[in-house]
């Protein structure tokens, strides 16, 4: 597990990658803040926190967000903060024994960390005088502002070496739940929502990109420019690509569960990034969830051709059309009705079939099949031995699926 000092090095990155990303105008604010707030808090409890600090903190929205199917950096933040404050409340006395050094260094780079964060997320919101948002996060920026010149530096024992116990086989423990929770919800034609197609394809794609990152390791099992590691980011770029689904068209419903798990998976992957490079239970494991991630892609793409097939997916009347509007005249444009023959569900299908492709591809390099070998004296005849990874199930990739038509409406 990570200790204190790796989590504040992770947390130190993390910020100055955010600090480098152009600011995106945004109407609302980022979902992942009021995780980082909530995390934020924590942290300052244990540390005599500046009291106008923990004013505004406190007047903020900590509550986490009900429905988040990606990962923004703030987002990363937050679960970092996380597993720092989990550390820390998990050794309360070790914290209260702390010198006034330490305990001065750590509090100064959480509300470094702050000020970057409501730095970023200030630039993206509007300007407009009437937007009330902005007000607590000016604030914030402005009350963190001198902590962001504090100089990083390493805690020195024992708070710095500080870390959670190690449990064994923690990833395995989350991947294997995620997938099958994902698996009985996609399987389900009563509790399969949008959300669920989105949630399991992010994830899917953090898995892939988590897995390049780790087996490019200078101890690691591949180079950073090989075919397999090249493969898997190409793998998680398609599942990200097919996490996209257009505003136009959903699947309504609630997911409770697998926004759960999923979250679960999250924290054990960022934990898992932290964690020490080339160790070989971290390729074991990296490889097992791969193969997890294979079987809920599977069931991903099965579940998407019973909802498009069936048409359980609803789509936004504004977007068929007048020709819609003319043939059912009671129709407003506000309405959502069942999905009729646009072009919405088959451009889903395409992504979810691309991805599931890329990543069969990418277990591939990871697993090749056995090459066939000759031995024997010349003129002998070679004898061939066929084997097959006894853990992975491969399906023909050619197979074919039954799709309603395609005809008349486009989206």
């Amino acid at each position: 597990m990570a200790t204190v000092n790796a989590l504040l090095d992770a947390l130190h990155d993390r910020t100055l990658e955010l600090s480098a990303q152009p600011a995106m105008p945004s109407n609302t604010e980022d979902p992942g803040l009021g995780r980082l707030v909530g995390n934020a808090i924590r942290i300052l409890a244990l540390i005599d926190p500046p009291p106008d600090v923990m004013t505004i903190l406190q007047a903020m929205p900590t509550s986490e967000p009900a429905e988040e199917p990606g990962n923004s950096p703030i987002t990363t933040i937050g679960y970092t903060l996380g597993a720092l404050a989990d550390t820390l409340n998990a050794n309360p006395e070790t914290v209260r024994n702390t010198g006034h050094t330490d305990r001065g260094q750590l509090r100064s780079q959480v509300l470094a960390t702050l000020h970057q964060v409501a730095t970023v997320s200030l630039a993206a919101l509007p300007t407009d005088p009437g937007f009330s948002s902005p007000a607590l996060i000016r604030d914030l920026a402005d009350a963190t502002q001198t902590a962001s010149y504090v100089p990083r530096v390493d805690l020195r024992e024992p708070i710095g070496l500080l870390a959670l116990a190690q449990i064994p086989g923690s990833l395995d423990d989350s991947v294997a739940r995620w997938a099958e929770t994902a698996i009985e919800i996609l399987q389900s034609q009563t509790r399969v929502t949008s959300y669920a197609f989105q949630r399991t394809a992010v994830t899917i794609a953090a898995l892939c990109s988590t897995a390049a990152a780790t087996f490019a390791e200078p101890t690691g099992n591949l180079p950073p420019e090989s075919a397999a590691s090249v493969a898997l980011l190409r793998a998680s770029e398609a599942w990200q690509r097919a996490a996209d689904w257009p505003p136009e068209v959903r699947l309504g419903g609630r997911a409770t569960q697998l926004r759960h798990r999923s979250r679960d998976l999250d924290q054990a992957l960022a934990i898992h990034r932290l964690g020490q490079p080339g160790a070989p239970s971290r390729n074991d494991s990296m490889s097992a969830a791969l193969l997890s991630a294979e079987k809920v892609g599977a069931c991903h793409e099965s579940a998407l051709i019973q909802a498009v097939s069936k048409r359980s997916l609803w789509i936004n009347v504004a977007t068929l059309g007048p020709s819609y509007l003319t043939f059912n005249p009671g129709a407003r444009r506000s309405d959502w009705v069942p999905y009729p023959r646009t072009r919405a569900g088959q451009t889903l299908l395409d992504a979810c079939r691309q991805a599931e492709t890329a990543l069969q591809t990418a277990l591939d390099h990871l697993h090749p099949p056995a090459t066939a070998s000759a031995t024997g004296t010349p003129g002998e005849k070679p004898q061939w031995e066929m084997v097959s990874a006894p853990t992975r199930s491969r399906r023909p990739r050619s197979a074919k699926v039954l799709t309603p038509p395609v005809r008349g409406i486009a989206r």
